[in-house]
């Protein structure tokens, strides 16, 4: 009665939500085998100061991230070398609740392309730049 999902602001951020699946299947059906990887690299632009009031600008935070993964229907079908790979970057303000954040992803290598599936294969503004995804979230992405 549980199945897993695999693109969107949560998991692989260079597919829109739900829509990742290996073989080209559809993923909005959901699978029994999940792979997923996420890496983030945050950096302060303004540190505040000690000893001086907070501002606002302390709150912000840039990221770089990288994710892999993909889903499959069931465990034995996993391939590694079906896994989808996605980078980008996105903007963070820091809340008493968490960060509200905006990511753009693009996807860096897809495994369902017949020809061409790695981002340097493909002309960079049209095939990987104007497809990737912008996805806004509250809390950290993983």
């Amino acid at each position: 009665n549980r199945r897993y999902y695999a693109g969107g602001a949560q998991s692989i951020r260079g597919w829109s939500s739900r829509s990742l699946a290996a073989g080209g299947g559809y993923g909005g059906f959901g699978g029994n085998a999940l792979i997923e990887m996420n890496a983030e690299i945050r950096w302060q632009p303004f540190p505040g100061k000690k000893g001086k009031s907070p501002s606002m600008l302390e709150n912000i935070w840039l990221v770089l991230f990288g994710d892999a993964g993909n889903l499959w229907d069931e465990p034995y079908a996993v391939r590694l070398r079906e896994c989808a790979i996605a980078g980008g970057m996105g903007l963070r303000y820091n809340l008493f609740f968490g960060p509200l954040r905006i990511d753009y992803g693009m996807r860096m290598y897809e495994p369902t392309a017949v020809e061409h599936p790695w981002f340097f294969q493909r002309n960079f503004w049209k095939d990987v730049f104007k497809r990737g995804q912008i996805h806004l979230g509250i809390g950290h992405a993983f």
